[in-house]
């Protein structure tokens, strides 16, 4: 495998799920084959790739956690199948069989098995990429003309005599058992059946868990060191563990979501800032309306500017020093005794992102406007929320949410995203 072919399979599979980051391959040889160490005060990685004779330096701005250093030593371990295989017809197939053993490899199983328990760690490894590999089947397949949907959880449990993963999913009913959001199927960390559960809400989870809102119940079901993965209708699978979603395969790509990482880079790098609990509030609400795929818009803004971005808000739109629109009466009465982001629910936040306009923030959560819409000089590029976006972000961040479920984040007024995922 040449440079060039290594190149586009890091583009294709690896970059997406480390959002941010800078490559360089480096023309030096060195006897090291599947080795990344880190390098620059940890907030680089060097890789050695087996299949090729030069090394690759990954940096970003913060420093890599262990999941993003274990993504990239499954890849380069596991890209020598794709080096045999490279240019023939099935290349794809194995690039997907090749990519499940990366997600697999790359998920913290720890709390599945224990310190007694370390003799089945590959067998888990494999049941886990074996769910994946057949939810991705499942997702070009119907059930009774239906987009399939269904869930699988693993958790730490001795298994007694039962039926298999393989032996369970070879039935077509199979199919229809764990929905995806409050009920699953689940199994022994080797992939023994256990039992089918499902659970109720708890509103007063719902603010604190890492995930798309929808998903929270199942998200929070993995707390403790259990892994969900869910395959949905529209062909996304999502993969939970220890109460936040870890990796999602959207638009038939892996995506990893490093919340903590996201969230640090989105405060600026400057403490006290925001109020706390801000930028938790406003990231969690882009990710559901990223996941509900209704498209959307937010700004955060900054202590400072918050004069001169009302400046550029229509006034109609604007929830302080209202005028008289019936927009903002109904708004005003919709949020009686609701002034800060704190005030209303995660699921009330998703669903006025999603109104047309920009939803926007102040640094200490207070609602400034909803549905805004912004006088932005001529000659802005991209599409009407992009165009928001970047004219929000030069008061604080501009957030736009695509209706594919892409988020870009802005800062400084720049042309181009800081940070893209999703």
């Amino acid at each position: 495998m040449n440079e060039t072919e290594f190149r586009g399979l890091m583009e294709k599979h690896l970059l997406p799920m480390l959002p941010g980051c800078s490559v360089t391959i480096v023309d030096k040889k060195s006897n090291k084959k599947n080795v990344v160490s880190d390098c620059d005060g940890k907030t680089g990685l060097k890789l050695y790739p087996a299949c090729l004779e030069k090394h690759i330096i990954i940096k970003k701005r913060q420093r890599f956690n262990n999941v993003e250093k274990a993504i990239c030593r499954n890849f380069i371990r596991f890209m020598a199948a794709i080096d045999e295989v490279f240019g023939k017809e099935y290349q794809q197939n194995v690039e997907d069989y090749v990519m499940s053993k990366v997600i697999a490899a790359s998920c913290d199983v720890s709390g599945l098995l224990g310190t007694d328990n370390s003799s089945i760690y590959s067998e888990t490894l494999q049941f886990i990429s074996s769910v994946l590999r057949t939810f991705s089947e499942w997702s070009q397949q119907t059930y009774e003309n239906q987009k399939i949907a269904v869930s699988v959880g693993i958790e730490r449990q001795r298994a007694r005599k039962s039926v298999s993963f393989e032996e369970y999913s070879a039935y077509s009913f199979s199919k229809i058992f764990g929905n995806g959001y409050d009920s699953l199927v689940v199994f022994s960390p080797s992939g023994i059946m256990l039992k089918h559960e499902s659970f109720g809400c708890n509103a007063n989870i719902l603010d604190e868990i890492n995930s798309p809102i929808r998903f929270s119940l199942l998200a929070n079901w993995t707390r403790n060191g259990k892994i969900a993965i869910s395959l949905l209708r529209n062909g996304d699978i999502l993969i939970f563990n220890d109460g936040s979603l870890l990796f999602a395969k959207r638009r038939g790509v892996w995506r990893y979501f490093s919340h903590d990482s996201v969230i640090t880079q989105m405060s600026l790098g400057t403490p006290n800032i925001w109020k706390s609990g801000v930028i938790n509030a406003v990231y969690r609400t882009a990710l559901d309306v990223a996941f509900a795929k209704t498209g959307g818009c937010i700004g955060v803004i900054l202590k400072n500017k918050i004069n001169d971005a009302i400046d550029i808000v229509n006034n109609n739109d604007l929830m302080v020093h209202p005028g008289n629109s019936d927009k903002i009466r109904l708004m005003t009465y919709l949020f009686r005794k609701c002034n800060t982001i704190y005030d209303i629910s995660r699921r009330l936040r998703q669903e006025i992102a999603a109104i047309d306009g920009a939803l926007i923030i102040g640094y200490n959560g207070k609602i400034l406007a909803i549905g805004a819409i912004l006088e932005i000089q001529s000659g802005s590029t991209g599409g009407g929320r992009t165009a928001a976006a970047k004219a929000l972000s030069q008061y604080g961040l501009g957030i736009k949410i695509s209706n594919d479920g892409n988020i870009e984040i802005y800062k400084s007024g720049e042309d181009g995203p800081f940070l893209s995922l999703g």
